[in-house]
């Protein structure tokens, strides 16, 4: 089994690589096994005071490879 893991800030582009990857292991036939994802927020700091926050989006897609015969 591998792995793939694809981090990114904007939901949108995140969701167009998964789109990618998803796409490119139909293709070649691999079986995908899970798909898990998950959003985090980061304190955006400015000298000692916190001014935001950031939200960090990540997906892991694990899955089988395609062993043809």
């Amino acid at each position: 089994m591998k792995v793939i893991l694809e981090k990114d800030t904007d939901l949108k582009n995140l969701e167009k690589k998964v789109n990618e990857h998803l796409e490119r292991l139909d293709n070649e036939g691999g079986s995908i096994k899970g798909l898990t994802y998950a959003a985090e927020s980061y304190p955006v700091m400015r000298g000692d005071k916190v001014t935001g926050t950031k939200i960090e989006y990540s997906v892991m897609i694990a899955y089988a490879p395609f062993i043809g015969a």
